[in-house]
């Protein structure tokens, strides 16, 4: 029996290289999943988001369309005046247009959603509303820089990746440099051996310190190797922490742009409501047309189709700076039905 007594951290650093990738098998497996979730969760909202563009598309050429026949019955009345109706009906091309556009990029959504489900996208209903959680988010910049640097999926790969083949060297340059201390314990039983009617014991109790000696360059080269993926390990490392950087930056400037602009475009809906309201009012005094009741309708579906299509894209941009900063998970998505 050979019992290893010391081997002045060769064993230690072997393990330690085994923990590092174990550890990183388990930030990849992470990363895959973060990934997972972002793709199913940006699918899933692009889908509710074509379908309320539709619908606002779909509302808004019906009431042109009713608009204009109103308007084409004036005329026919001697009431009205033929360049309006030749107007709404330009309005009205234009809404089919919109709604026809939609409908594509509706398509569009259902067959990402249906590539990111596969087999189990017979089951997704979109019945549920999501968002995410605002408490979660990083409030500025420079906190969502440093928390990526503190749990980004990448970065905690490279460094286990690293460290891995830090220990390995370790553990070479020690193998090379150093000898094993070992315990054989060796015992024997005889009987009537040696032409001795009785029972013979040899037990044999030794300290073997074994040095494996290489006088040509395989070791050196073997070392030089590992260190120079180390050094590259390290590098891709540095690379790492830029790219991570600037994917933060990206998803926190697309976050605050569709943040501003969802502020922007509830003013807009609100004043494109007041406006509709005086018109209305005006028209009943003769000082507006039917027109012009028509386009304050128009703008108003307008704004609001903007509006719901501004409000996913900001819950998309959300999610995604989750997932730059290395916080997306399950527990930070709220769900709501309707």
């Amino acid at each position: 029996m050979t019992q290893l007594l010391m081997d002045f951290g060769q064993s230690a650093n072997a393990l330690k290289e085994s923990e590092s990738v174990i550890e990183q098998t388990k930030q990849q497996h992470l990363a895959a999943r973060q990934g997972l979730i972002l793709e199913v969760l940006t699918a899933y909202l692009s889908v509710q988001r074509a379908q309320e563009v539709l619908d606002s598309a779909i509302k808004a050429e019906n009431n042109i369309k009713n608009q204009a026949s109103l308007e084409d019955a004036l005329v026919d009345a001697g009431k009205g005046y033929r360049s309006d109706v030749l107007h709404a009906k330009a309005q009205l091309a234009s809404a089919q247009a919109r709604r026809v556009r939609a409908e594509g990029s509706l398509d569009v959504a259902k067959a990402r959603m249906e590539a990111v489900c596969g087999d189990l996208y017979p089951k997704v209903r979109y019945s549920q509303k999501i968002n995410y959680l605002s408490k979660d988010l990083p409030k500025s910049l420079s906190e969502a820089k440093k928390v990526a640097l503190e749990n980004n999926l990448q970065l905690r790969v490279g460094s286990a990746r690293s460290q891995a083949l830090s220990h390995r060297y370790e553990a070479a340059r020690i193998e090379d440099k150093a000898p094993k201390v070992e315990l054989v314990t060796q015992i024997e039983r005889n009987w009537d051996a040696d032409g001795v009617l009785r029972r013979k014991r040899d037990d044999r109790f030794m300290v073997q310190v074994s040095w494996d000696q290489n006088f040509g360059s395989a070791e050196t080269n073997r070392l030089g190797s590992i260190q120079q993926d180390l050094e590259a390990s390290r590098q891709r490392e540095q690379e790492t922490i830029q790219l991570v950087g600037e994917q933060v930056l990206i998803a926190w400037r697309n976050f605050t742009t569709a943040n501003n602009n969802e502020e922007i475009i509830k003013n807009q809906v609100e004043l494109a409501r007041q406006f509709l309201d005086a018109a209305r009012q005006e028209r009943k005094a003769g000082r507006r047309s039917l027109l012009d009741v028509l386009s304050a309708e128009t703008r108003v579906l307008d704004a609001e189709a903007d509006l719901f299509a501004t409000s996913y894209d900001k819950k998309i941009a959300a999610f995604t700076l989750m997932q730059a900063v290395g916080i997306l998970d399950l527990k930070h998505i709220a769900v709501l039905t309707k």
